[in-house]
This record gives C-alpha cells, structure tokens and sequence, in this order.
C-alpha cells in the first residue's frame, strides 16, 4: 500500500477498524493532490488540506482504536520518551528561554528584541 492513504484506509476499515465520515473525510483530503508529499517538501501554489483541529481529531481516534486493538491482542504499548539534547537540561529556566528569543528575533527579523525583564 506503500503511502496510498486511500488504500490504507479501506484495507483497515475491511479489517475492522471503524472511521466516523469526519476520519474518512481527512484521510480523503490528505490522500487527494500532493498533501502528503506538501507536507514534507516546500511547495508554493493553491491547495487545500484538513484543518489543523480536524487532523488532530483523527489522529487522536486512530491512536485510540489502535491502541485497543493491540490491547485486545495483548500487544504491550511502550510511552515516547524523547531523548534529551546532548548537552541540555531538561528543564529551562525563564532568562535561558528569553535568551533564545532574543537571539531567534535578532536573526529572523533584524529588528524585534525581547527586553531583559520580559516574561
């Protein structure tokens, strides 16, 4: 099936896996024109994609019904944990994040600073 979202989609829907129309309509959308390949390359033109909420709402019911699906086939799921960055902590204090903004603006817009005693 390779990237064929729409395949996809109808092999697991015979395989059981129930999509509700607003599922099926994103995974339309996302498997119709360039969106797949759009997502990962720069592309200038007109197009459409899912809204951001819609996709996050699809993404949340296939993690779900596939979780129960391992669940009920007593697959363990382990959690992501991300690595850390060499050489940082996992937590940041406020003037670290406030440095990064500063520099960040300093070399996106050349002009924009966030003050010292910013929150």
């Amino acid at each position: 099936m390779g990237h064929n979202l729409s395949k996809l989609s109808t092999e697991v829907q015979s395989r059981g896996l129930i999509l509700d129309d607003e599922d099926k309509e994103v995974l339309s959308s996302i498997a119709e024109g360039d969106n797949v390949i759009r997502s990962r390359y720069i592309q200038i033109g007109a197009f459409t994609r899912p809204e951001e909420e819609a996709l996050s709402r699809t993404c949340a019911a296939l993690e779900d019904s596939v979780a129960k699906e391992f669940e009920k086939a007593e697959i363990t799921i382990l959690p992501y944990i991300p690595a850390p960055s060499s050489g940082s902590t996992t937590e940041t204090s406020d003037e670290a994040i406030r440095e990064e903004l500063r520099e960040l603006n300093v070399k996106e817009t050349g002009n924009y600073r966030v003050s010292a005693t910013s929150r």
